[in-house]
């Protein structure tokens, strides 16, 4: 009884001593990892990071505010007023950091491209060491699993964000979108999206669960048919939809296998691409449900995986094999349609001769492609 009182007594005394170190060392630690960020930002990209203030608030959560990175004699490109973040204490105790909460007002990504200089250039010229193929094998399963993981881990339960812009400039076009506001917590997701040149604003709602790696949402526009941002000045495209819903059902990562299943689907999707058709290519109603196999060498879309184009049913498969070099499969087949059916259900503006074909029967469609990288013209 009284080894046991010991040992409890040694364990809270222990505690007690990792709380008061932690509190008194907590501001050199925040300020070191600041130095730390600031110095390979400077040596490896050429940009000044600069913060107002810094510190606890609470327990865990850092705060900082003013927070400023710009290149060298260029424009600023990123600003944020506050930000305050609170990491989960128990993940900290596996020496794994996942954000509980998040806190961003009033802030901005300023990306700007003029005569050649671009205020972002030095984020994509920094060089990587080059490692021979021989060197190492790529674990795909391994290396997806661990950027999905970090994308939930830094993707938190419950966030707060106002008034936060996209802005990117050059000589041909300028867009500025605009986060007026976002909240997620345990009950729900819910947030706005702003083109404010184009005067088009988007609402997307549903739920997210960090620790189960879930979320489910609807996004809609909230001034008739908008056409989605950047598509048209990055890659002359234009597309609207009336509803989209994007989910993620389950994922798994056991024995080197990562698996993943959700589904996407849209109502009134309209693309205009020059290079597919002259006219705008309209699908009413399009549904893909996905299940995603990833193994140390092969990524998969397997052949459980669905998709509807308006009423036409399709079951497809594609995967790609590395080794020596690549082996692409793919496999396409839809379930028998009425006729007529099958003729209205194919995309406006690109079969539109087909349209209003009537017939009577039953029409199927099948695909079946290989290609092995090392040896095209077998």
């Amino acid at each position: 009884m009284r080894r046991g009182r010991k040992i409890i007594a040694y364990s809270i005394a222990g505690l007690l001593l990792f709380i008061l170190l932690y509190l008194l060392f907590r501001n050199y630690i925040l300020h070191t990892v600041i130095n730390k960020i600031s110095e390979k930002l400077d040596k490896d990209y050429h940009l000044e990071l600069t913060i107002g203030e810094s510190g606890f608030s609470g327990l865990a959560t850092v705060e900082m505010k003013q927070i400023s990175i710009a290149p060298y004699g260029g424009d600023t490109l990123f600003h944020m007023d506050t930000l305050s973040a609170a990491p989960s204490i128990s993940s900290l105790l596996f020496l794994n950091i996942r954000l509980q909460s998040l806190e961003m007002k009033r802030g901005f990504i300023h990306l700007t491209c003029s005569d050649s200089s671009c205020n972002y250039s030095s984020l994509l010229s920094k060089k990587s060491d080059t490692v021979s193929a021989d060197d190492h094998r790529r674990n795909y399963a391994a290396l997806f699993y661990r950027f999905f993981a970090k994308v939930f881990d830094f993707a938190p339960q419950n966030a707060v964000m106002c008034d936060l812009n996209l802005s990117f400039k050059t000589d041909t076009f300028q867009t500025n979108l605009r986060i007026p506001e976002f909240y997620s917590s345990v009950e729900k997701m819910e947030g706005e999206l702003e083109d404010v040149i184009q005067h088009e604003r988007w609402k997307m709602t549903g739920t997210f669960n960090q620790e189960k790696r879930k979320y489910d949402m609807v996004i809609y526009p909230m001034t008739g048919h908008s056409r989605l941002p950047l598509l048209k000045e990055l890659f002359n495209t234009t597309a609207d939809f009336d509803t989209a819903h994007v989910a993620l059902i389950e994922s798994d990562y056991s024995n080197s296998i990562f698996r993943m299943s959700g589904n996407l689907s849209a109502s009134g999707l309209s693309l205009y691409q020059k290079k597919i058709s002259d006219d705008t290519v309209k699908i009413e109603n399009g549904s893909f449900n996905y299940n995603v196999t990833i193994t140390a060498n092969s990524i998969a879309l397997d052949s459980s995986s669905s998709m509807m184009l308006n009423k036409i049913n399709i079951h497809p498969f594609f995967k790609v094999t590395a080794g020596e070099g690549k082996t692409f499969e793919l496999l396409l087949r839809t379930d028998s349609t009425q006729a007529t059916d099958f003729f209205s259900s194919l995309p406006a503006g690109v079969f539109d001769e087909t349209k209003d074909i009537q017939a009577d029967g039953q029409l199927q469609y099948a695909l079946r492609f290989k290609l092995d990288s090392t040896q095209p013209d077998s």
